[in-house]
């Protein structure tokens, strides 16, 4: 903008000063006619010595309305030309913080996971802020979740300090100048950083998490800008990738036993089959029923049905492993999925399933509920099965062996 300016500038005096020059020669060649309309002779009017004169004239005339020019109007076109310098400096980096305000936005519409989206914004403020390490939390359950971290050697240290759970609560940032307590990967060592900002992720008011950014060198005014401006963006589209998390988990929840419903659960079983073949691990399942569930309604009611439901299901997640999945398949039958667990394994824990529900009680007004599980249970690759319906089919005959042999029983498939 600035050059453009300037060669304007530029041509514009250049083509005054041909104009001016031709203008002040015509008029000195016309000199001499005046001369003789105004009694001069002819022949002084025409001499070469008077047209020269004449000529010399109307040249200086010429040149000193260039002058004049150049005195009059140069003077408002450097200001022009000062002006449009202070409003380039400006805008270029207004413009280059949009440019990447719109490459740093379009990137994170494209991640639809949360830990996925916070790795990708994390390049995005180490390319265009000068981040050389970087942590992005949110908010999960009252807890701060690390979504993805980069360069810090302390991070869970630092994640769980109380500055940053500070500024979840508050809502208001922090800068930390040289902390003693945080280190970012150097190349040779690990190197203290110069800046930390802790700034808080909110969008329409609502906390939604925390960013961590840390820079050797200290931010600068630009990329100070450019993480206010980022922010923006990530807090965005971190509302709404949780808020679609948060749609998927309630579609894929029961809502009377809080556990996996048929749909969302299935599907988990075939995506931990598959993973069982590709990697050669072993995947056990269990079938559970309740005994005698409607005697349980007809006797109690349809209420303590529900409680019942609900019993055997809080029980039967506390008996499993982390990984572990619970599944309610329809009315008082439920799925087990235990990846990595073979068939001892899948016996131990039916066997611990059947003993606590077996134990617990259920107290209904002046009556207490006792009911009791029959278990059925199957393991690959100790059965030779290749697909995951026929290894429930396995689990699912087992429990009707169990159910024959007099329920609150385990069978486990061989």
């Amino acid at each position: 903008m600035l050059r453009g300016a300037m060669r304007l500038t530029s041509k514009v005096f250049l083509d005054l000063a041909i104009w001016m020059g031709v203008l002040g020669v015509a008029v000195g060649a016309l000199l001499p006619l005046l001369a003789v309309a105004l009694g001069v002779s002819s022949e002084t009017a025409w001499s070469s010595r008077f047209v020269a004169a004449c000529l010399a004239a109307g040249a200086v005339v010429g040149a000193l309305n260039v002058a004049v020019a150049r005195m009059v109007v140069g003077r408002r076109l450097r200001r022009f030309t000062a002006e449009m310098q202070r409003v380039s400096e400006s805008v270029d980096p207004a413009v280059e913080a949009g440019t990447a305000y719109e490459t740093f936005t379009a990137a994170l519409a494209r991640r639809g996971d949360i830990d996925e989206l916070a790795a990708e914004a994390l390049q995005h403020y180490a390319r265009y802020a000068g981040a050389a390490a970087g942590m992005v939390l949110y908010e999960s359950a009252g807890e701060l979740v690390v979504a993805s971290s980069h360069g810090f050697v302390d991070a869970s240290t630092l994640a769980a300090s109380d500055r940053v759970v500070a500024v979840a609560r508050s809502g208001v940032g922090q800068v930390l100048e040289s902390p003693d307590d945080v280190l970012v990967e150097g190349v040779e060592a690990a190197l203290r950083p110069r800046m930390v900002l802790i700034d808080p992720i909110i969008d329409k008011g609502v906390q939604l998490g925390v960013i961590v950014l840390a820079s050797g060198a200290g931010f600068d005014v630009a990329e100070r800008s450019r993480i206010v401006l980022f922010g923006r963006g990530l807090a965005l589209a971190l509302h709404v990738t949780l808020a679609h998390d948060r749609l998927e988990r309630l579609a894929a929840i029961d809502p009377l036993t809080g556990v996996l419903n048929r749909r969302f659960g299935l599907d988990r079983l075939r995506e931990e089959f598959g993973r069982a073949v590709r990697g050669s691990s072993a995947l056990g399942v269990l079938m559970l029923d309740v005994d005698h569930f409607r005697s349980v309604n007809d006797a109690h009611g349809h209420l303590v049905g529900d409680r019942v439901l609900r019993t055997v299901a809080l029980i039967t997640r506390a008996a499993l492993r982390g990984g572990d999945v619970v599944v309610r398949l329809g009315d008082e039958a439920f799925l087990v999925v235990l990846p990595a667990a073979g068939f001892s394994d899948a016996g131990q824990i039916a066997e611990r399933i059947r003993a606590l529900v077996a134990n617990a009680s259920l107290v209904d007004g002046a009556s207490t509920v006792r009911v009791t599980v029959s278990v059925g249970g199957a393991a690959y690759p100790d059965s030779d099965v290749e697909t995951e319906e026929a290894l429930v089919r396995l689990a699912d005959e087992a429990l009707a062996r169990a159910k024959s042999d007099g329920r609150n029983r385990v069978e486990i498939a061989r």
